[in-house]
């Protein structure tokens, strides 16, 4: 039989106690057309060693242990307690408690299933006996493109390596730590893109087009909508040192680049818009539809087509 991994979110925790409440599985379709049936899991094993991984990693020492696992209306739920003197535990603790990490997923092995329908004439596998073997913490941080402060961003490679974390040097801020899209893991180990998810290869793009003067008018003027919105958001201490960046970018472009933008510039543009849509996803979700279009935009113009 072969081992199966399947992610699902956090969903409480409590800094007291170093716990992290989650579903591990639910009884929901996944994305692999796949559920599980109330009654399928098989716990025997697991509760013989009740330890929560960090990212399937049986080489390592666990990062945690369940102290209390059970099915209720919704799934498999699980309580992962931390362990205070340890201190990879607590980097990682302390990354679920910023709102870096959401996600767990499950290592199990499935022994019994039927066909079910899913409706909209589709067919699904319904899980009715699976054993449960482990499982961990993983590596799905969260809202790439906003900016942590330091201790966190050193949290979050001390756990997680480098390549989740961006050094920025900026004029008048110094370093800023920028959160990098990474997608979850695959069995092996290997970062999948979540939007490519079997890994095929892209064909390489061509050449860079020249920016197009239609395209970045366009982007400004939804610049300009961004900024209507975040006047009326109240503005913490990263969102003002966001908004101050950005606006300090833009003014370095307009005075280095009197005859016009160049391709490099509507790059750094670019990777400004993205920070600026991390802070603005959580304080204003209805301007998602003007950070995409303008990102897409600008893409665009770097690239001849859209992201």
């Amino acid at each position: 039989m072969e081992k199966t991994i399947k992610r699902t979110l956090a969903k409480a925790i409590d800094p007291e106690a170093k716990t992290v409440t989650g579903y591990p599985s639910t009884f929901g379709w996944d994305r692999d057309q796949e559920r599980f049936v109330k009654g399928a899991w098989n716990l025997n094993d697991y509760l013989k060693n009740p330890v929560v991984l960090w990212s399937h990693d049986i080489s390592a020492p666990p990062i945690a242990k369940t102290i209390n696992i059970m099915e209720d209306e919704h799934g498999l739920s699980a309580v992962a307690q931390f362990n205070p003197s340890d201190p990879r535990s607590m980097d990682v603790f302390n990354l679920y408690k910023s709102g870096f990490l959401n996600a767990f997923s499950v290592g199990f092995i499935r022994r019994e299933f039927v066909m079910e329908d899913m409706g909209n004439g589709e067919k699904g596998l319904a899980i009715t006996k699976a054993d449960l073997y482990e499982y961990s913490a993983v590596s799905v941080p969260a809202n790439p493109g906003a900016l942590v402060s330091r201790d966190i961003a050193e949290t979050a490679v001390r756990a997680m390596g480098e390549k989740v974390i961006e050094v920025i040097q900026t004029k008048g801020f110094g370093k800023q730590y920028l959160v990098l899209p990474l997608g979850p893991k695959d069995p092996d180990g290997e970062e999948n893109d979540p939007e490519n998810p079997e890994g095929t290869t892209e064909p390489e793009p061509e050449e860079p087009a020249a920016a197009a003067a239609p395209d970045l008018e366009a982007s400004l003027k939804s610049v300009i909508e961004l900024a209507k919105i975040a006047k009326s958001t109240p503005l913490d201490n990263t969102k003002r040192s966001l908004l101050m960046t950005a606006s300090q970018v833009f003014n370095e472009i307009l005075q280095e680049n009197g005859d016009g933008i160049k391709g490099e510039d509507l790059i750094r543009l670019k990777e400004v818009l993205i920070q600026f849509a991390g802070v603005l996803s959580l304080t204003a979700p209805e301007a998602a539809p003007i950070i995409q279009k303008t990102i897409s935009q600008i893409e665009k113009a770097i690239t001849g087509r859209a992201a």
